[in-house]
């Protein structure tokens, strides 16, 4: 899995294990299929570096916090 040229603050797995998502300092939220770290979808939102990254209990929803002062749920 690769970030590209940007740090990786954080990660969290979806329940089956099967996704992860990485929160960067360019502000993207990267999804990665784990079993092929193939790069599955990339997110844009955030203004500033993304520090953390949670799913939900049932995976259906993400929540990201930034240094921008902002939180997003993504769905």
């Amino acid at each position: 899995m690769d970030s590209g040229p940007y740090s990786a603050n954080s990660c969290s797995f979806d329940k089956s294990g099967l996704v992860v998502a990485v929160a960067c300092d360019d502000g993207i939220l990267r999804l990665y299929s784990e079993a092929e770290g193939k790069l599955e979808n990339q997110l844009r939102g955030h203004e500033d570096a993304i520090q953390d990254v949670k799913f939900d209990n049932n995976s259906k929803a993400l929540v990201t916090c930034s240094s921008d002062c902002s939180f997003f749920v993504w769905q």
